[in-house]
């Protein structure tokens, strides 16, 4: 199987040293999202996880914990974007310390386990397409030599994200604007020797050279773990995911980053209450197991074999 680590909450930079011993314990127990009561326990080892996906916008606090990571094929998808704290309060600084921190991460790991996401693209007053432009022009520039390709996306306008940006002036992104902006994209890639794809858009930009991505992608783990994977899609994603099948070990409304554009938290009041049930050493990523919990063990398939077992 294939464990995302997470699509849900940004575990590399808000609970590193959590799942650095999930792996080392070998499990993880998730709270199901609908009820609350029945957690799965998601084995986490190496004969049946095929490999592993991160997902982050901050790695610096997974840096120490990169040797638990070793007995897995894995990438990262890490998301660098110019909003600042307007947008994006909870994290570093962009260009002092969030792109030094991607650097870092390719010079322990490489720069083919790092996938850069320019996502969400935003339009307001202030984030116009000519700003989109120059903006991704200076990080592709700082960016290029220290990842495999860029995956970009255009907002989507969930009740939360236009709740939490009110007042923004955020809106709808039209076609021809989506066209400029790939256009102008796919000079600048070009120019700095990278591949471009977009994450779930049904808009076709193949005429500028631009795919669709697998954000969870077979071929990067057969690359990287040297075997085939006989894996299938992902079912229950959004309309356009092209990702194959994973298992999520993350829990919604947790990540503290304060990205007001965010679609996993409801708000961050929430999602700080939640932070402070955090105990490293649980095996739940927010609170202890509790009485009355049903645990149901996963039936994990590794596709490297096909084999089925029960844990």
């Amino acid at each position: 199987m294939i464990v995302s680590a997470s699509r849900r909450t940004d575990i590399p930079a808000c609970y590193a040293p959590w799942l650095a011993r999930r792996l080392q314990d070998g499990y993880a127990l998730v709270r199901h999202p609908h009820d609350r009561r029945v957690l799965t326990r998601v084995p986490l080892t190496s004969d049946v996880v095929d490999g592993l996906v991160l997902w982050t916008k901050y790695a610096e606090p997974l840096l120490p914990y990169l040797g638990a990571l070793d007995a897995f094929p894995y990438y990262v998808q890490y998301t660098v974007t110019p909003y600042g704290e307007a947008l994006e309060p909870g994290l570093p600084d962009v260009w002092q310390t969030r792109i030094q921190t991607l650097r870092q991460l390719a010079e322990r790991i490489g720069a083919s386990r790092i996938v850069w996401r320019y996502d969400p693209i935003i339009l307001t007053r202030t984030y116009t397409l000519e700003w989109h432009i120059a903006q991704f022009d200076r990080m592709a520039a700082q960016l290029a030599p220290h990842c495999r390709k860029c995956t970009f996306s255009f907002v989507d306008l969930y009740d939360s994200t236009l709740r939490n940006m009110a007042g923004t002036g955020i809106r709808a992104i039209q076609p021809n604007e989506m066209r400029r902006l790939a256009a102008a994209f796919a000079g600048i890639a070009a120019h700095y020797g990278m591949s471009l794809d977009t994450c779930c858009e049904a808009i076709d930009l193949a005429a500028y050279g631009i795919g669709h991505a697998a954000c969870v992608d077979r071929s990067i783990f057969e690359e990287i773990g040297g075997y085939p994977l006989t894996i299938s899609a992902a079912k229950g994603q959004r309309s356009g995911c092209r990702c194959m099948q994973s298992t999520d070990i993350g829990a919604y409304g947790t990540c503290v980053n304060g990205c007001l554009y965010c679609y996993a938290n409801a708000d961050q009041a929430s999602a700080r209450r939640l932070h402070a049930q955090h105990d490293p050493a649980s095996p739940l990523l927010f609170g202890v197991p509790e009485e009355g919990d049903i645990i149901r063990p996963m039936k994990a398939e590794s596709y490297r074999d096909g084999q089925m077992r029960m844990f």
